[in-house]
């Protein structure tokens, strides 16, 4: 099988990548196409190496369903920006230099794999990744992927320094940059936290809810892959006022930092404590409290508008979803149930 290849930034170092990917001519790779901003650079490398296309700018290179790797060949410090749009492209990547220039921009790279098999080098370790690998990549880390069957699919997250110092001193007590030991494993549970927050973000969820989400997963991730220890204690007490209080403002917007002042704890520990305690999180007890007092006003012949906004609900789909979600049924059918009560009876 061949591969297509695309050299993204016509300087000097392209040149090099020229000559390398020359020497495989008829073997695994061909050289397809070049790319710069300008364009009489990108046309003078497309002649002098007779590359048949040729592209002003790289979003147009990753839009080409035919260019299966690129070659990152952009000057220092852009890397970052490429590489990134690059992978959410699905492209196989080269680039040898750092993926950034500061520490401030470097980011761990959390993925875990849906669908696909591929073979991972990272560092001096090779191994095969499949369905419900996660993927733990630190900041400077060198990693490939060679094909193996079929397309990749996958669920990544690139979190920056600042936001993974942040985490550890909120989760663990300590302001230090973890570092993970295994670039691959096998944990269902924590593949489980990590897909619930992706959609979190993708879906525009309310803040508590990403939030939450956030610490959940890094809650198991930091103690079981970063080396760190911390115990969650019951907070019984705590968990109980954190409810009281949801309970007696559910009709308003309610966040996490608020209800971490009201319980006493930091915001990751009042989120396990309470899933421990409850077996939900605060933000599924909030919408639980929030449809409960939805089918008592639907039941007084409120309508489904009315009942969204006095439950605190952002929008009519909004309610919709979540009361469908909960109750199995829409409510404008909850209402009907309950107007067919009345006239029986």
């Amino acid at each position: 099988m061949k591969y297509d290849v695309a050299i993204i930034g016509c300087g000097v170092i392209a040149f090099t990548h020229a000559k390398a990917l020359e020497a495989l001519r008829g073997e695994d790779c061909v050289l397809y196409g070049a790319c710069d901003i300008i364009p009489e650079k990108a046309d003078a490398y497309a002649a002098e190496h007779g590359v048949p296309h040729v592209y002003y700018d790289y979003h147009d290179v990753l839009a080409d369903p035919a260019v299966d790797i690129v070659c990152v060949c952009v000057p220092s410090g852009t890397h970052g920006e490429v590489c990134k749009a690059a992978a959410e492209a699905g492209k196989a990547i080269v680039c040898e230099k750092p993926m950034e220039i500061t520490p401030e921009k470097i980011a761990d790279v959390i993925g875990v794999v849906e669908r696909g098999t591929r073979t991972l080098t990272c560092g001096r370790q090779q191994q095969v990744i499949g369905p419900g690998d996660v993927l733990l990549f630190n900041p400077g880390d060198s990693h490939a992927c060679i094909q193996a069957d079929g397309s990749l699919d996958y669920r990544g997250l690139n979190i920056p320094r600042s936001t993974m110092l942040a985490l550890a001193e909120e989760i663990m007590g300590s302001r230090a940059m973890p570092g993970f030991s295994v670039a691959v494993v096998r944990d269902g549970e924590l593949a489980g936290r990590l897909r619930a927050l992706h959609r979190a973000v993708l879906g525009e969820e309310p803040e508590l809810r990403r939030e939450e989400a956030l610490l959940l997963a890094w809650g198991l991730l930091l103690p079981g892959y970063a080396g760190m220890v911390e115990t969650v204690s019951a907070c019984r007490v705590e968990v109980e006022r954190t409810c009281a209080f949801i309970r007696s403002h559910y009709a308003r917007h309610i966040t996490l930092e608020e209800l971490s002042l009201q319980a006493g704890l930091s915001k990751s520990a009042l989120v396990r404590a309470f899933a421990k305690a409850k077996g939900v999180t605060p933000y599924r007890y909030l919408m639980a409290v929030r449809i409960s007092e939805a089918r008592r006003l639907l039941e007084r012949g409120v309508s489904s508008a009315e009942a969204a906004v006095e439950t605190g609900f952002s929008d009519q789909s909004h309610f919709t979803n979540y009361f469908t979600a909960f109750t199995g049924l829409t409510p404008g059918a909850c209402r009907e149930l309950f107007r067919q009560e009345w006239e029986r009876g």
